[in-house]
């Protein structure tokens, strides 16, 4: 009896490893979908490109944001799945950080998201509605980051 648990224990985690073997992991992955993912929102009337702007998570480093100046309170769709870090307002406005691998995405704009800490998130999952901001426009901006180094958002999305 011993021996044939022991069998079946050695099968199980041989079985395990050749599960796993070649599979690509959730960072290669992310990379992979450069250039294929779907805009945040369905429609917007301007995009605009930050490089001087503070990052909203890593405050010492000029973030790169892409802004969606939308006509009003455009629905927000994730652009990649992930699991929810973060829900935080700032004063009539949201923000919410996902992460998928190494990679960091921030959406920030946002009325009151119906999500929370922890939720994971499928790709093109309704988030929120965009919010009007200090400048009296809709704007939704999004931030990308790997492991604290800002990366461009816009070479990530299909033309």
């Amino acid at each position: 009896m011993k021996a044939i648990n022991k069998i079946g224990i050695f099968t199980f985690l041989l079985f395990s490893v050749f599960i796993g073997y070649g599979q690509i992991d959730s960072t290669e992955l992310f990379k992979q979908s450069k250039g294929k993912m779907s805009f945040p929102v369905l429609k917007f009337k301007e995009l605009e490109t930050y490089t001087k702007a503070k990052s909203v998570v890593y405050e010492t480093e000029p973030s790169l944001t892409l802004g969606f100046i939308v006509d009003s309170t455009e629905k927000v769709y994730t652009f990649y799945e992930g699991k929810v870090l973060r829900v935080q307002q700032i004063e009539d406005m949201y923000i919410l950080i996902t992460k998928y691998g190494r990679y960091f995405i921030t959406y920030s704009g946002l009325k009151k998201p119906l999500i929370k800490r922890g939720d994971y998130l499928k790709s093109n999952e309704f988030i929120s509605t965009v919010q009007k901001d200090i400048d009296d426009k809709y704007r939704l901006s999004i931030w990308l980051s790997e492991f604290g180094k800002n990366i461009d958002p816009e070479p990530w999305f299909k033309k």
